[in-house]
């Protein structure tokens, strides 16, 4: 009887662990995610929360300091849908005029971005937005205004 009852209790146990594993639903969870090309000299920062079963917020800050007096910044915050593939999460590109020109693709064992050969080495993190919100990061970063040229004559 106790043998029985211990074999049920892990079936549970294995079948509750197995299928949180392949969710299709990440709702709640927080990625930050950062990628450094130090040739290009440009920084890119992103945040990525999923709302609800098929819908995230995106933000994502993007720095270029090729030229060192002339740091560009770009900002972007946006809404996307998503979709969960048993290797990866999608981000979908809402059409040609939006911000992401295609798709994203976050592979789910290591969370490295699988869509650019420029963008080789960006990794995501799982992060507890309540400790460490990544949106205010990219929220409160600074852009830098530029400043008129002064006539020389």
């Amino acid at each position: 009887m106790v043998k029985n009852v211990k074999i049920y209790i892990k079936t549970i146990f294995f079948i509750f662990l197995c299928t949180s594993v392949n969710s299709k639903d990440l709702t709640g969870n927080t990625l930050g995610c950062y990628h450094e090309q130090k040739a290009m000299k440009w920084i890119h920062f992103f945040a990525i929360n999923f709302i609800n079963s098929n819908q995230l917020k995106y933000s994502s800050i993007f720095i270029d300091q090729y030229i060192p007096d002339d740091k560009i910044v770009k900002k972007i915050n946006d809404k996307y849908k998503y979709k969960v593939n048993e290797d990866n999460i999608v981000i979908l590109n809402k059409n040609e005029q939006k911000r992401i020109p295609f798709n994203y693709y976050i592979d789910r064992k290591t969370l490295m971005l699988n869509f650019d050969p420029l963008m080789k080495g960006a990794k995501c993190e799982i992060v507890d937005i309540n400790k460490k919100n990544p949106f205010k990061l990219i929220e409160d970063y600074p852009i830098p205004v530029k400043k008129d040229p002064k006539n020389i004559l």
